[in-house]
């Protein structure tokens, strides 16, 4: 069963002891509780899906590869690397703390509270679970709201799967929110809009707890004069209408260069007809906004700028139906500046379009706005995307494609600004949940006798001759020159004198004289 609200104070004060026992550091506990997850997941994909299918009209297949595929993934990533992730990293040593050895070790924080969003409720629910799982945390999950289908599932299948001691759920509205922001946790993972982060960032600082925010923003696709538009076409269709554009990633309005902006929108209609038809309402592969009051705020943005639209714009409010719909701006900067498409993140299948003259021009665009969490560039030409990768801010970039890049586990995924702090995946996930602890490790020999007053001229000389940096950036190029000459070496011996050395150990093993 979730916990309710009167539970909250008792359930953390049980995580806290639960973590105290020393249980969850456990390699062993870590595994057991991962392989447990993968399980969870696996097994209970169909009411998992049954219960996104209800809350947001997304497919079975769509959430798969959208949400459960994710998950799976990184707990599989989380199971093959964790031995690697738990051994305490060897640093260097100055001299002066030599002989000496610098490790960092990776303590787990304690008790964890997860928050996640309606948009993608299981992936952004569970995909930080297993990295807190990972790192030797007990969690307190805190499900969406507004997806109460997918809740319950959640709920039956964590509390059927996971360690009770150690991983407990709690449902509820606002006022459960505001019951577990009253508790002191060690750390707190949110996923969710500005507003609600705000006020999580401020319990947190009460308590001084560390906080990850992954929040969100209006992400722009730039596309490039030079960019394959119909294969732009293609993938900025499928990242801005995924979900119904319910994607805190998506890219939320195009800057297209005027050149080539007449062939692009043409590409984008037709995108937007071969996925889902000339009735996306009746389409399997388009879902819906998740309640009226998200469907008002979009029908909102729909009136009051229906004179730029150029494709969909119809609405059911019965239905909370919204279909994929392009606005085209044009050249005119004041009337899409000053849309309601444009005065916050939109978060539903609106994407309006800008034709901008120059590529400083999108640029200087996305900087007079607050940092996105992503950016989008569409180019064949490298000084184009690298000018704007470099010229801007953002808390992930993606060249010639949209969302995709989530998948690596590689890469690390936050914000910047008002779009987030912190990050996550992968590696980084265990890093997140984790506090990187600096410990060093000395002999009780050689020790310096000058590094104590009274401290005379020689003694000054040599302390300051131990204190100065080495230059490790030049010391490493030496390394590695070696390293290469070395390998060069190494092969040229193998091509010259291999066969011949190889023939005389056969000789040697077979008693051949």
């Amino acid at each position: 069963m979730a916990l309710a609200v009167p539970d909250i104070p008792a359930a953390v004060a049980s995580l806290r002891n639960a973590y105290d026992s020393r249980r969850t550091r456990s390699k062993q506990w870590r595994l057991e509780q991962l392989a447990a997850l993968k399980t969870m997941v696996t097994e209970g994909m169909d009411e998992l899906c049954e219960g996104i299918k209800k809350d947001l009209h997304r497919s079975k297949f769509e959430s798969f590869i959208m949400e459960l595929n994710m998950i799976t993934s990184e707990i599989s990533h989380m199971q093959d690397h964790l031995d690697e992730m738990m051994e305490p990293k060897a640093v260097w040593t100055d001299p002066l703390n030599l002989p000496g050895w610098s490790r960092i070790y990776n303590d787990p924080y304690g008790v964890v509270l997860i928050m996640a969003p309606w948009n993608y409720p299981c992936q952004l629910l569970l995909l930080p679970l297993a990295g807190a799982i990972a790192a030797g945390n007990t969690v307190l999950l805190r499900p969406a709201n507004y997806t109460k289908h997918t809740s319950c599932a959640l709920v039956n299948l964590v509390t059927k799967y996971l360690d009770p001691q150690c991983i407990q759920i709690a449902t509820g509205d606002r006022h459960m929110t505001a019951a577990l922001l009253k508790e002191r946790f060690d750390f707190i993972f949110f996923t969710g809009g500005s507003f609600v982060g705000k006020m999580v960032a401020k319990a947190a600082a009460e308590h001084f707890t560390p906080t990850a925010l992954e929040l969100g923003g209006k992400s722009p696709a730039i596309v490039d004069k030079e960019a394959d538009l119909a294969l732009s076409a293609r993938r900025i269709i499928w990242g801005a209408f995924a979900n119904a554009g319910q994607t805190c990633i998506r890219p939320d309005y195009v800057l297209v260069h005027e050149e080539v902006a007449e062939k692009l929108v043409f590409e984008l209609r037709k995108c937007v007809n071969t996925y889902y038809g000339t009735d996306p309402q009746k389409s399997e592969w388009f879902a819906r906004v998740i309640n009226a009051r998200a469907h008002k705020r979009l029908a909102k943005h729909l009136e009051s700028d229906k004179k730029y639209i150029i494709e969909g714009g119809e609405a059911d409010e019965k239905e909370c139906y919204i279909s994929p719909t392009l606005l085209d701006f044009g050249t005119d900067y004041s009337a899409f500046t000053q849309s309601g498409s444009m005065s916050e993140e939109l978060f539903g299948p609106l994407l309006p379009i800008f034709r901008y003259s120059c590529l400083q021009q999108a640029i200087d665009m996305v900087n007079e706005g607050e940092k996105p969490l992503a950016l989008y560039i569409f180019s064949q030409t490298r000084s184009v995307y690298e000018a704007v990768l470099t010229n801007t801010s953002s808390g992930n970039a993606m060249v010639n494609d949209s969302m995709t890049f989530m998948s690596n586990h590689n890469l690390p995924f936050g914000g910047v600004g008002v779009s987030g702090n912190g990050s996550y995946h992968g590696h980084k996930s265990y890093e997140t949940f984790s506090h990187q602890k600096s410990v060093m490790i000395k002999t009780n020999i050689a020790d310096i006798p000058f590094r104590y007053p009274p401290y005379n001229a020689s003694s000054q000389r040599l302390l300051k001759l131990l204190l100065t940096p080495l230059p490790m950036g030049k010391i490493q190029k030496v390394i590695a020159t070696l390293g290469f000459a070395f390998r060069v070496l190494g092969i040229f011996w193998l091509v010259r004198y291999g066969p011949e050395f190889l023939a005389q150990i056969r000789k040697f093993l077979l008693g051949i004289e």
